[in-house]
Parts: C-alpha cells; sequence; structure tokens
C-alpha cells in the first residue's frame, strides 16, 4: 500500500501562500459555478500559463468571494499553479490547509449497495474511496501531524541559528520520514568520495590503511607485479532505533555520522578480504606476545590488539593477526566500480535500516603480507569457569 500512496501522493511548487479558509472557500465556489469549469477547459486547450490563468480567476473569484483582494490573489495563483502542473484531476484535499493531499481515478472509486431505508425502500448510495485507500490516507495524515509535532518539539530542544532555521538542520532530519528519505537520497550522491583517502576525519589505522591499499576506480592501470585475487560486493548497513522519535540525541548530525560508520564497515570488509585470501595462502609464524614485532599496520583482533604497544591496529572481530609490510607501498591496489554505488533503505518494526553496497576488485602483491599466531593470547571468545 505504501506504493499506492506514492502514486497518488501530489505536490504543487508554487510561491503563493493562500489562506487555509479562503482557498477552502474558492474550492466550493469553483465546484457550484458552471463558469470556472468554462476557464479550466479554455486554460487547457489554449495552454495557458499560470499567470494568465491566475488572473483570469482572481477576477472571477473577486465578484463572489469576500475578503482581503490580496488573499484572493494568492488563492487565485495557488489555484493556477495547481491546474497547470497536475491537470484536471480528481483531488483530496485537506480540510486545514486546503491544498491537494492526492489524486484519485476511477479505480479508487466504488458505488457501495443501495442502502434500505426504514420504509422499505432502497436508496442509491455516495460514491466512496475504497475502504483499504482511505484507511491509507487517514493513516498517513495522522503520521504527518503526529511528525509534525515531534518536529516542533525537537526545535525547541536543539541549540539552533538562524541560519539552520533558513537552511534546514540536518540533525532533525531523522524525525520525520521525509527527512529519513532525504538522509538516504545525500547519503546516495556521497558514496563515491567516502573511500577517498582526502576524506576527512580519518583515524591512523585507516589512514595508514588507505596508504599501503590505495582506493582506484576499474579504470585504473594496475602494475603488473599485482594479481587479481578476487572480485566482491562489500555491503555496510546500519540500524537505526525509531519507536521513540523524542528521545533521539541531538547533539550529533547524523547524516555526517553514517557516512563515517559507512566508510568504517567498507574498509573493513576490505581489510577482512585480505586476511581471508592471506590465510588461505601464507604459512603461519608462531611467535610470542611478547617478542619484538615490526611495527607496520597489523589487522588484528581486538582482543589482540589490546596486547599491541605502539603498533597501528586495524581492528577485525575473530581473525588471525596478519601484518602488512610497507617495505613496497603500496601492497595492494583495491579498485572499485563506480557504477556499482547504491543506498536503500526500508523502515520496518519500528527500526530504519540502511544499506550501501558498492563491488571492488582487489589487486595483491606476493610476499608483501604474514601471518601471525600468538600462542601466549587467550582466543576469542573464550572463557574460563573459576571454581
Amino acid at each position: 500500500m505504501n506504493d499506492k500512496l506514492a502514486q497518488i501522493e501530489v505536490s504543487v511548487n508554487s510561491l503563493a501562500k493562500p489562506i487555509p479558509i479562503s482557498l477552502l472557500a474558492a474550492r466550493a465556489i469553483i465546484k457550484t459555478a458552471p463558469e470556472f469549469k468554462a476557464i479550466f477547459i479554455q486554460a487547457r486547450n489554449k495552454k495557458w500559463s499560470s499567470n494568465i490563468l491566475a488572473d483570469t480567476l482572481f477576477v472571477h473569484l473577486s465578484g463572489q468571494m469576500e475578503g482581503d483582494p490580496s488573499s484572493i490573489w494568492e488563492t487565485a495563483l495557488y489555484l493556477a499553479d495547481e491546474f497547470t502542473q497536475l491537470g484536471d484531476l480528481t483531488l483530496l484535499v485537506s480540510t486545514e490547509t486546503g491544498k491537494a493531499l492526492c489524486k484519485i481515478t476511477e479505480e479508487d472509486i466504488y458505488i457501495p449497495p443501495p442502502v434500505l431505508r426504514e420504509d422499505g425502500r432502497r436508496v442509491k448510495a455516495l460514491p466512496r474511496l475504497r475502504p483499504e485507500l482511505e484507511g491509507l490516507i487517514v493513516q498517513w495524515q495522522f503520521d504527518q501531524s503526529k511528525e509534525k509535532n515531534i518536529l516542533q518539539t525537537l526545535a525547541k530542544r536543539v541549540p539552533s541559528s538562524e541560519l539552520l532555521v533558513q537552511e534546514g538542520d540536518k540533525r532533525l532530519l531523522r524525525a520525520t520520514k521525509a527527512g529519513r528519505k532525504q538522509i538516504v537520497d545525500m547519503l546516495r550522491g556521497e558514496l563515491p568520495n567516502l573511500l577517498s583517502p582526502e576524506y576527512k576525519p580519518v583515524s591512523l589505522p585507516f589512514k595508514e590503511f588507505f596508504r599501503l591499499c590505495p582506493i582506484c576506480t576499474v579504470e585504473f592501470e594496475v602494475p603488473d607485479e599485482f594479481s587479481l585475487i578476487t572480485t566482491e560486493k562489500i555491503n555496510a548497513k546500519i540500524i537505526t532505533p525509531i519507536i521513540d522519535l523524542l528521545a533521539f540525541n541531538l547533539r550529533y548530525d547524523p547524516y555526517t555520522v553514517m557516512q563515517q560508520q559507512i566508510r568504517a564497515q567498507w574498509t573493513r570488509s576490505i581489510a577482512r578480504s585480505i586476511t581471508a585470501l592471506v590465510n588461505n595462502k601464507r604459512e603461519v609464524v608462531n611467535v610470542s606476545i611478547l617478542s619484538s614485532l615490526p611495527t607496520s599496520l597489523w589487522l588484528a583482533d581486538p582482543n589482540i590488539a589490546i596486547a599491541f604497544k605502539n603498533k597501528v591496529v586495524l581492528p577485525l572481530s575473530n581473525v588471525e593477526p596478519v601484518l602488512l609490510h610497507d617495505w613496497s607501498v603500496p601492497v595492494a591496489y583495491c579498485c572499485v566500480n563506480p557504477t556499482s554505488y547504491n543506498c536503500e533503505s526500508r523502515e520496518l518494526l519500528d527500526r530504519w535500516e540502511i544499506v550501501a553496497e558498492c563491488v571492488f576488485s582487489l589487486y595483491l602483491k606476493p610476499d608483501s603480507f604474514s601471518l601471525y599466531h600468538f600462542y601466549d593470547v587467550p582466543q576469542s571468545g573464550l572463557s574460563i569457569e573459576i571454581i
């Protein structure tokens, strides 16, 4: 049904700011006065511009409506923009704003069975919206009103400025469904830049990883000494609870944080692919954690990484420690297909899920990695029972 709502929902781009009561009164007059039907037919046949139609509507409405001429003009201008953009569709109108909410076709309307009166007569019932569509629109209007109240409440809590009020505060985007969709759209446009070494901010382990394993595009000519090892799709998944929208932390920008989360998950997925390949093709070096260790970049489990002192470690869960040698930089190339970037989202059971993906090809240089095993460090996930 959400797809159905997306098909019937309408929006009008207009600079006019009509008063709701004036707009509703004008619609009532247009519906009953036959001369307005002729005006709209003429506007459609002669392809009038919005301004010409607005002038004509203003003249006729001024003779039948009471009120400030400027208010009548704003109403006429909005109705002209609405007709120019939507045409002569059957529209459902909000009783609060007077503006169109959605369009209705003949398929969305049905005639109920005749109604039985007390005297035994059967009268023809009036046309109605289909129950499933009517329920969907009622729920949609309820959600719109609820989100508006939540947004107003959060706007009072978050410290803001005049510029943020005008441009829109990104910290409040999570509070509405339209705002969450806007975040996904912005993330989709930013994906090609997330794996760039110049992308800020970046921690030391990620900086070292990008130095040893540069990110490039598939058009890049990889040197002959590198061998293509694998081509994979990597996913980054972000799950945000939306069960209580008023409980959001407003001290940070979720859009910026999500960029960093996607970047970190993608980078760790690429690093994990390297460790998987090294585990299959390299001999294990058994050493003690107390031994002297090289100082280049390590890909290691967080439990072991804690024991590394003065070492640069990129934590990866449940992997054997892998050392990336820095005597021949780079040691690998990760070529990303620029057409494979994609970001989608869904809202399910009061949680918001975002999945960002891309496809990369990994090229490795032989003898640039070493696989280690520290025999005096407890394995991850094991516990000792104390009696």
